[in-house]
């Protein structure tokens, strides 16, 4: 989830047994889990970044709107 409590995606673990509910195991489980969504989010921030630093043109011309010669 992001900060906002949006559900970002779905962490699985595949194996051949189930995974036992022992505190530990699912305290390692939600520490990648947040691991995850933090990568996400500074992605989508970079990403933010770089359409923001991105050069915008100067003047906007409408080449249908100029006379033809």
């Amino acid at each position: 989830m992001d900060p906002a409590g949006t559900v970002l995606g779905h962490l699985a673990v595949l194996d051949s047994r189930p995974m036992p509910k022992e505190p530990r195991l699912i305290s390692l489980f939600q520490f990648f889990a947040n691991r995850a969504a933090a990568e996400h989010q500074r992605l989508r921030a970079e990403a933010a970044t770089r359409e923001h630093e991105r050069p915008k043109p100067l003047i906007k011309v409408n080449c249908a709107a100029l006379p033809s010669a």
